[in-house]
This record gives C-alpha cells, structure tokens and sequence, in this order.
C-alpha cells in the first residue's frame, strides 16, 4: 500500500468514527427528556395545583363578650342578697315606682333590672339598673333632674360619676359606669337616717357595676 493510499485509509477512518459518534449522541438525546420541556412542564404542574387547591377559610369573627350584652350588663350590675347582707335587709316586693327620681330615669336598651329589699324597721331599699347602647350613662346622669335637694355623693371607686337627691325621709343615689346607670333609692323613717344609708351603700353600687366587665 501507497503511503497516499494508507492517509486515505486513515482518514476514512477517523471520518466513520465520528459520523458513530454523532449517531450515538443523537441517540442518547433522544432517549432524554428536553431540560426546558421538563422544567415548563413541572411549571404548569405546579400552577395547575395551586389553581385548583382550595383556598383558606377566612377567620371567623371573634365571639361576642357576655358583657357586650345590655342583658347581662343589667344583670350583672344587679345588687345580690350578699351585696347587702350587712343591711339586715331581706328581700321585698317592688313597689313601683320605687320613688319619683328613679321613674324620672330614661329608658334603657332593655327592660331595668330591678331589686328591692326590706329592713327590720320597715325602712325600705331599692334598685334599678339600666343599659345604654346610645349615649354614656353619665350623660344621662348630667341630664337627670330629680325632685328635692342634691345629696352630696363621693364618687366611689368603680363608677364613672354620681349624683344624689334627697326628698323628705327618701333618699336616691344615682352612679354611672360606661353604658351603665345604677340608682338606689333608700325609705327610712328620718331623712338622716336614709341619707347616711343611701351613701353608706354608693361604694357597694358601684362595686357590682364593675361585674360588668
């Protein structure tokens, strides 16, 4: 063989073995998936979930609070038997209207609670409660006129502002708490006497307003 004959061997040669090894590669290619055909799918995929998964509930709104209620505020604001235990006194039937001040009271949201009890003596101590959804309880205190002389009332602990009138042997202390208004009006047999009962019991009233909350 020619030396021009073994370089054109030669290269035939390395000319075939490339052409296999294109053809392999080709082969290999087409045994595997496109790299940006996998990722786009898996995309659409993904979105495809999110589109299709359901969505998060909302949070439900917070339950009311029990004092948010002009019911149970009332009640709450109610004197107890317990409340008044050191009086001596014991549960009476009302006899309304407990007295002219606390019928001169506005009406509240919802029907006034009201209590009454009785001393030994006869002497006579009553409550009402009323709830406002409308206006402060201490703008209808400032509003409120009662019959007789103001009655000089420290404001106890509890109470937004107080107020207190005194007509013969009756007595009415009147307190206010946010849209509470609580009056308790005292029957005794001398005005002293119903006057020194009615601010003796203010800071007791304005206690069980603060059960309120």
């Amino acid at each position: 063989m020619t030396g021009i004959e073994g370089d054109k061997t030669v290269r035939q040669a390395l000319v075939l073995a490339a052409a296999a090894g294109v053809v392999a590669c080709l082969s290999g290619c087409a045994d595997r998936a496109n790299d940006l055909d996998t990722y786009y799918g898996a995309a659409a995929q993904e979105a495809d979930r999110a589109s299709t998964a359901p969505s998060a509930a909302p949070p439900s709104p917070s339950a009311p609070r029990g004092d948010a209620d002009p019911a149970g505020q009332v009640t709450a604001a109610q004197l107890t038997d317990a409340d008044v235990a050191e009086e001596g006194v014991t549960p009476a039937l009302p006899t309304p209207p407990a007295s002219a001040c606390i019928d001169a009271i506005p009406s509240g949201a919802t029907p006034p609670g009201s209590m009454t009890w009785q001393y030994p003596s006869g002497s006579r101590l009553s409550q009402e409660v009323n709830a406002y959804t409308d206006r402060p309880a201490s703008q209808v205190l400032t509003e409120l006129g009662c019959p007789g002389e103001e009655l000089t009332v420290d404001v106890p602990v509890g109470a937004d502002s107080a107020r207190g009138w005194c007509a013969d042997t009756e007595c009415t202390v009147v307190l206010a708490r946010g849209p509470l208004l609580s009056a308790l009006h005292v029957v005794a047999s001398t005005p002293e006497r119903a006057a020194e009962a009615a601010q003796r019991l203010a800071p007791v009233t304005a206690k069980a307003l603060q059960r309120q909350q």
